[in-house]
């Protein structure tokens, strides 16, 4: 397999520059790392996304055809009586939601569905705009381009 014209430049590059660039480009990984370790800002993110989530319940709404056949099956599976004949294909992961709803009865599993749905939904836009920012390396642009991919998604 070749490998791309950039990861050639750099290695090019690496090597013109003696062993002295490899502790800089070393050090530069290692602030990006800990700009990695620094991801414990996304509890707010995730929190924020729960509350706001929580929010849009006090409008009316109900799930759709197959989160129903999802809470359907969560409560049937707590209850070791899975019957997959009436509903669409199945989704493994929300079963690791739907059977512990199931525990709250038939009235609340519903809104505990749409609460995580919407709080999912709010999250995947909140990744595109943090995403997009850091691609684009920060500052007004990375803003603008965060803003950008976090509408188109939106």
């Amino acid at each position: 397999m070749r490998a791309p014209a950039a990861q050639l430049r750099l290695l090019r590059q690496r090597e013109a520059a003696g062993p002295n660039s490899l502790s800089r480009l070393g050090s530069r990984a290692g602030a990006r790392e800990g700009e990695d370790r620094g991801s414990g800002r996304m509890w707010p993110v995730l929190l924020g996304c729960l509350v706001l989530s929580g929010f849009t319940l006090l409008w009316i709404s109900t799930p759709t055809y197959d989160p129903w056949a999802w809470i359907m099956w969560g409560r049937e599976i707590l209850h070791l009586d899975l019957n997959t004949t009436g509903g669409p294909s199945w989704k493994p992961l929300p079963m690791f939601f739907t059977i512990p709803f199931s525990l709250f009865g038939d009235d609340v599993a519903p809104y505990l569905w749409l609460w995580i749905a919407r709080a999912g939904a709010l999250l995947a836009v909140a990744m595109a705009y943090r995403m997009a920012r850091r691609i684009v390396g920060g500052g007004w642009y990375g803003v603008f381009a965060g803003v950008a991919a976090a509408l188109a998604l939106f």
